[in-house]
């Protein structure tokens, strides 16, 4: 055997499983554990993403119909949270008329429709942020938990090796390289996490802020009766 191919099967991933010991194979589990849920996590957000879009391309004709009900009508898909906020609105008026028998305050019909809008964009806010706080806990841990891997690694090479006289370099390359490995591990695991949830969470934000603006315009009409005339040029 060639001193290449001997060096590539010292390296290999199956040689430094079969030569690690308890504390390597956690880490190693650990680590892949880590990489699982990630790209997981990754692949929902990626869904709600995509789901997200495809329900709001159908907002788009959502002020052209004649009335409120048959633009909720128009979308079908219960689970959209632009059904949802037009829902809530139009309970929240609803329910305002009903329940104000006593003497209010000229705001107090818009405020009451807002503080609605507004708890349902926060339940929102949390259904697509799921997965984002493990995507960032595993790509601030993943690269120390690899580096413990590798500094247990090293600790144990350098125990082994001291008890037989004199060590060379070719001695030690091998052990320390297989060590170094538990850091290249978790820094694969930990930069798609990163990049992820950076993603993720920045498409949420604008997410959000359409919605944010979709609840304005919902509550403007309910209050005024007239279509707001930035959802008409949309």
């Amino acid at each position: 055997m060639s001193p290449g191919a001997s060096m590539n099967q010292q390296f290999s991933l199956m040689h430094i499983w079969e030569h690690g010991d308890f504390v390597t194979h956690a880490v190693a589990i650990i680590l892949l554990i880590m990489s699982v849920a990630s790209w997981t996590a990754i692949a929902l957000g990626v869904f709600r993403q995509k789901k997200f879009k495809r329900q709001r391309a159908v907002i788009r004709s959502f002020w052209t119909k004649s009335t409120l009900e048959e633009g909720i009508a128009h979308i079908r898909d219960d689970s959209s949270p632009w059904k949802i906020l037009a829902l809530e609105g139009q309970y929240a008026a609803q329910g305002f008329a009903v329940c104000a028998q006593e003497p209010h305050t000229p705001n107090a019909r818009a405020d009451w429709i807002v503080r609605s809008l507004a708890n349902v964009i926060d339940k929102i806010a949390v259904y697509q942020s799921y997965g984002l706080v493990l995507l960032s806990s595993i790509g601030a841990t993943a690269p120390f938990v690899g580096l413990f891997g590798t500094v247990w690694g090293i600790y144990h090479t350098l125990i082994a090796l001291s008890g037989g006289g004199q060590m060379t370099i070719d001695q030690v390359a091998g052990p320390i390289g297989e060590a170094l490995v538990m850091t290249a591990f978790g820094l694969v695991v930990a930069i798609p996490a990163v990049l992820g949830n950076n993603a993720i969470a920045n498409s949420n934000r604008r997410n959000l802020q359409e919605l944010g603006t979709f609840a304005q315009d919902i509550q403007a009409f309910l209050v005024t009766g007239q279509r707001p005339l930035s959802a008409l040029q949309k």
